[in-house]
């Protein structure tokens, strides 16, 4: 659930929200740069009227102006943070894929720089979410390279570790050893958390027995591999399904997260978010 940032009846900003955040434990403002735009289509995805494609144009100054605003109204926020450095980050997510904006670098310069002139280098973590399609752009290593000098993380999404499972639960067909590129690159950049969400559909677990397998066998590899991953988030939906999967995605049955979970954590820090 968003939180109001305009003030005196004045319309909602355009790119920059807020909204209580489970994984970052508090208030964050997020930058949606996608405008309900995506190169996937997930089944449990909440977001009302996505289609596929790049995001518009971004006004860099309207963005710059408009964040710029919300820091100072943030702290007056029921729920918000008390003081600036106790937001509790600053989510490049928004309505759809960020990084398919082709200004996506600028609009991170935008935003660090307005941290940077606050005096919160440091004190606010900028954190991008992905699905990690485009981390291999040199566009977009730019960006990550910049949200690194801020102490910034990637929480970058694997719904499956198989094709098939990708296809059902993402609409996205991925190979596996661009998967691993990708990661790597995010990986070596700045903290990345791999970010799994977990749920029923039509009663069945998001991932089955061959699915979990597969799923243990990859994140193995990857350490093998010394992608040095910082761990795994396990998250289930907890806002309304607006995707294909809307009618029949539940919550998962904690069982077979945990028991997931555990499998995990004999290779690397597992967090769960049920």
């Amino acid at each position: 659930m968003r939180l109001p940032l305009a003030s005196d009846g004045g319309s909602e900003p355009l790119y920059v929200y807020a909204a209580p955040s489970r994984r970052a434990g508090g208030v964050v403002l997020g930058i949606d740069l996608s405008q309900a735009r995506c190169n996937w289509a997930c089944t449990y995805c909440d977001v009302e009227g996505l289609s596929k494609g790049e995001g518009p144009e971004i006004d860099l100054e309207r963005l710059r102006a408009e964040f710029d605003a919300a820091l100072n109204r943030v702290t007056q926020l029921d729920g918000g943070p008390a003081t600036l450095e106790e937001l509790a980050g600053v989510h490049f997510s928004g309505n759809g894929e960020p990084t398919q904006s082709f200004q996506f670098p600028d609009a991170v310069e935008v935003v660090t720089d307005v941290l940077a002139a606050r005096g919160l280098q440091g004190a606010v973590r900028p954190v991008l979410l992905t699905n990690g399609s485009k981390c291999s752009d040199r566009r977009v290593r730019i960006g990550l390279a910049r949200l690194a000098e801020f102490g910034g993380h990637t929480w970058l999404k694997l719904d499956s570790a198989t094709r098939e499972g990708q296809r059902s639960i993402c609409d996205s067909d991925l190979i596996l050893r661009h998967v691993r590129n990708y990661l790597k690159v995010a990986a070596e950049t700045m903290p990345t958390w791999l970010q799994t969400c977990v749920f029923e559909r039509g009663g069945a677990p998001s991932l089955d027995e061959a699915e979990r397998e597969a799923y243990v066998a990859f994140v193995r590899n990857l350490v093998i591999s010394r992608v040095p991953l910082a761990g795994v988030q396990m998250v289930a939906p907890d806002r309304p399904v607006a995707g294909a999967g809307a009618g029949t995605i539940t919550a998962p049955e904690r069982g077979w997260v945990e028991a997931l979970a555990e499998q995990l954590r004999a290779q690397l820090p597992v967090e769960l978010y049920l």
